[in-house]
């Protein structure tokens, strides 16, 4: 009997370690903390982090480029998020692409679908390339669906990525409501960019589809983005937080609301930025760098590309809700129908805004070509009745504007525009 019982008490102990080996064997190696982070070296390997939720607040690093090919041996086309595709198990640990990338990931799904679905961790230094990404519903983005907090750094993708609302290049979604009080979560992207051409419907953005919050800093895309609907950028599709040393290069089509790095800056801010991609847009608020900055500040920053709207199209801002713009300036030409503007195309107020809104354009020029039906104008095009309009020390150049007046500003020649006085 007791050699028995000495048997079963090595045959557990055995089985304790075969069980315990096999768990710990499941990637090529680490021990998924801080100081050993889990190596994800082969497809096999990060197809198995998706699999295990378990480890999802965990540490890992890349150690190899990783082809997702679905026509490889052991791959597939996903129709899901690879990682973390359900809200109830976010991914919150610490991803290191370690300078590698993902290859030829190929997504057709539905909703908050990327390399990682829902998100509130970290991810950096890695790189997407190539993905074809289809999603037919929201929050569809190269890297990222949905982004509830923490930093995505030193990242970015290449490729196509399309779906319906909150689409973009790297990231779908910045920011999750939490809370009864509508507050908002949502991160901060750092040392971002994206060459992917996207497409979508409405929020849908080079590289960010919807920034709720947050912060985007030292990023830019450079693909083509297109749109049916409203609320288009070359950077950012829908932008609620702040874009700081930013910029955007691609061509930028959609319905209304299009701008060449925002669509809608609603209550966001926007400094040191610029955009140099054409715009053009169907219906209104249509602007070289906003669409509609709907009491958002923008602030040493400019666009250069060409502008093309029916209404509300401006060289900088299509429209202006009582919003704040210094410092900045317009230089590509502007083609509209009515209330067309070389720096801003309508100061308007606000729909939240009682008893009309105020804004302040201070130290801001205009050097664009302006062509549209009245009203026209070489700054302004034009002020609803209820503005309180404050535009200080900002001109535009009468001779490339081709016009003479503006609703607020001074016209000034070229060679006085150079002047420094």
């Amino acid at each position: 009997m007791r050699i028995a019982r000495v048997f079963r008490g090595i045959v557990g102990v055995v089985l304790c370690l075969v069980i315990g080996s096999a768990a710990g064997a499941q990637y090529s190696g680490g021990s998924g903390t801080a100081d050993d982070p889990y190596q994800i070296a082969t497809a096999a390997d990060l197809i198995a982090v998706g699999e295990t939720p378990d480890d999802y607040d965990k540490h890992f690093i890349l150690t190899a480029d990783i082809d997702l090919d679905p026509n490889l041996p052991g791959r597939k086309a996903f129709d899901r998020a690879v990682i973390a595709p359900g809200r109830e198990a976010p991914f919150t640990g610490i991803f290191d692409g370690n300078g590698h990338v993902v290859l030829n990931l190929s997504i057709i799904g539905e909703d908050c679908i990327g390399l990682f679905g829902e998100f509130r961790g970290e991810v950096r230094s890695l790189g997407i390339v190539d993905a074809t990404i289809t999603g037919s519903g929201w929050s569809v983005g190269g890297l990222v669906g949905c982004m509830g907090g923490g930093w995505v750094t030193r990242c970015y993708s290449t490729g196509m990525v399309a779906g319906e609302s909150r689409v973009g290049g790297l990231i779908g979604r910045n920011g999750v409501s939490a809370g009864m009080m509508g507050e908002v979560n949502a991160g901060f992207i750092d040392q971002c960019w994206s060459t992917a051409s996207v497409k979508g419907s409405e929020e849908v953005g080079g590289l960010v589809g919807s920034s709720l919050g947050g912060e985007v800093r030292c990023s830019y895309a450079t693909g083509s983005v297109t749109a049916g609907g409203i609320g288009v950028g070359g950077l950012v599709g829908h932008n609620v937080g702040s874009i700081t040393s930013s910029h955007s290069t691609g061509a930028v089509t959609g319905r209304q609301l299009v701008g060449g790095l925002v669509g809608m800056n609603y209550r966001g801010s926007i400094a040191l930025s610029y955009s140099t991609g054409g715009v053009s847009a169907d219906c209104y608020d249509v602007g070289g760098l906003v669409g509609v900055n709907d009491r958002g500040s923008i602030a040493l920053s400019y666009s250069t590309g060409t502008v093309n709207g029916d209404k509300w199209v401006g060289g900088l801002v299509g429209t202006n809700s009582s919003g704040a713009l210094r410092e900045s300036y317009s230089l590509g030409d502007v083609t509209g129908h009515r209330l067309v503007g070389g720096l801003i195309g309508m100061n308007l107020s606000s729909e939240e805004e009682e008893g009309g809104g105020t804004w302040t354009i201070i130290n801001c020029y205009s050097a664009s070509g302006v062509r549209g039906e009245e009203p026209v104008g070489g700054l302004v095009g034009g002020n609803d009745g209820e503005t309180v309009v404050v535009i200080t020390a900002s001109f535009w150049d009468t001779q490339t504007s081709g016009q003479m007046t503006s609703d607020g500003g001074t016209g000034l020649t070229t060679s006085a525009m150079q002047t420094a006085g």
